[in-house]
């Protein structure tokens, strides 16, 4: 199944904000004299689990379950 244009867009843009969120929090752990590696770690755990968070904001977008009936009914 293709994932409609206006899908497509949320989930580019859902990628695009965690990985700012990513970056801001390991620019300052870099202020603050983390190495490269370490403040990209930090952030990482600081952030959370990407993907839960992913499934979580693409729940509250609220057509989640049109799509798990339509895999339920092509299955």
């Amino acid at each position: 199944m293709k994932i409609p244009f206006w899908r497509s867009k949320r989930e580019t843009d859902l990628e695009k904000e965690i990985n700012s969120h990513l970056e801001m929090h390991a620019e300052d752990q870099m202020e603050r004299g983390a190495s490269v590696e370490g403040a990209a770690a930090r952030a990482r755990r600081h952030l959370g689990n990407a993907a839960q968070i992913k499934e979580l904001t693409r729940q509250s977008w609220g057509l989640v379950w049109l799509e798990r009936l339509g895999h339920d009914l092509r299955y």
